[in-house]
């Protein structure tokens, strides 16, 4: 039977993958570096231009788990990738491992050391960062896929295998609900869209999780203030409820999908992962013609993602 492209789920791997490669460059670099010498373009670094990392490998090992399994959720399955792209380089382009977070190999090294998955993932305040938030994107089509599924209790089983804390699940919940808003609605303004979508999502979870650690999003509910704060006031380190915000407001405050990614690896600091986040919501809102030929030329290992995207 012929297999054909499911193009949302394309685009919005693409969009990952590229805006991580995009980023690979940078990583670490300041803003005021950056601002001095802008990323414009994709660049060659200490790896060839199109080398994605760690946030497209890692989304890759969740995606080929539903695909492989009919889009069924095993966790196990996943972090047995995980470990197997840790490990081996499964998903890695060339098999090379370069960017493993602290949080993530901890939950990993763990897991091959046959503790219990539930008690795998980092649990602590200081273990928030955006491992999980990076590689979330695929959940966003099993939701799609399993209407009738519990939101919240999927995307915790997932954000948990590596990163546990509340923080870390509120974060990945509020992207791939806002992802998931973005479905079939292409022409609709997307502040007014995220504007009413936000306040369901904060209201959907307000009993489910302690008010102190969803407090820690609230400065996304007023859109409005939101997307004019200035660029001074948004971070872009490795904290996961700064990286949610700094992808919002790059999305939120750009048009297209170049210009949404290049705002975002600008920003400095995890140049990657900002933008890997920032361009899968992209992606999915503008679709893969919106992402310049030249990049999507360059990235490298298309062929496993255009495999894998398709149904």
């Amino acid at each position: 039977m012929n297999k054909q492209v499911n193009y949302n789920l394309l685009s919005a791997i693409y969009g990952v993958a590229i805006g991580d490669a995009l980023g690979v460059p940078a990583e670490f670099k300041t803003r005021e570096t950056l601002a001095q010498n802008p990323v414009t373009d994709m660049l060659d670094s200490f790896m060839p231009k199109g080398t994605y990392s760690d946030d497209t490998a890692m989304t890759l090992c969740n995606l080929a788990s539903f695909v492989e399994h009919n889009w069924e959720l095993y966790p196990y399955d996943i972090m047995e990738r995980f470990l197997k792209w840790a490990d081996r380089g499964y998903m890695a382009v060339d098999g090379d491992v370069f960017d493993i977070g602290v949080t993530t190999r901890k939950a990993i090294t763990n897991f091959y050391n046959k503790v219990p998955l539930e008690e795998c993932g980092g649990k602590s305040f200081y273990e928030c960062g955006n491992g999980s938030l990076m590689r979330i994107m695929p959940v966003v089509f099993y939701l799609q896929k399993h209407p009738e599924a519990d939101k919240y209790s999927v995307i915790k089983q997932i954000s948990a295998l590596t990163h546990a804390h509340d923080i870390c699940t509120i974060g990945c919940y509020i992207y791939a609900l806002l992802c998931l808003a973005l479905f079939n609605n292409e022409n609709v303004n997307k502040h007014v869209l995220f504007k009413d979508e936000l306040l369901k999502i904060f209201n959907s979870i307000n009993n489910k999780v302690d008010k102190e650690w969803l407090d820690l999003y609230a400065r996304i509910l007023d859109i409005d203030s939101f997307i004019n704060l200035q660029v001074n006031d948004i971070k872009s380190d490795g904290y996961v409820v700064n990286t949610l915000e700094a992808a919002l407001w790059c999305f939120l405050t750009t048009e297209d999908y170049r210009s949404c990614v290049l705002k975002a690896v600008n920003l400095g600091s995890d140049t990657d992962t900002t933008a890997a986040v920032a361009g899968g919501m992209a992606g999915l809102y503008y679709g893969k013609r919106s992402i310049p030929k030249e990049w999507i030329e360059a990235l490298r290992n298309k062929d496993v993602i255009d495999e894998l995207c398709e149904e």
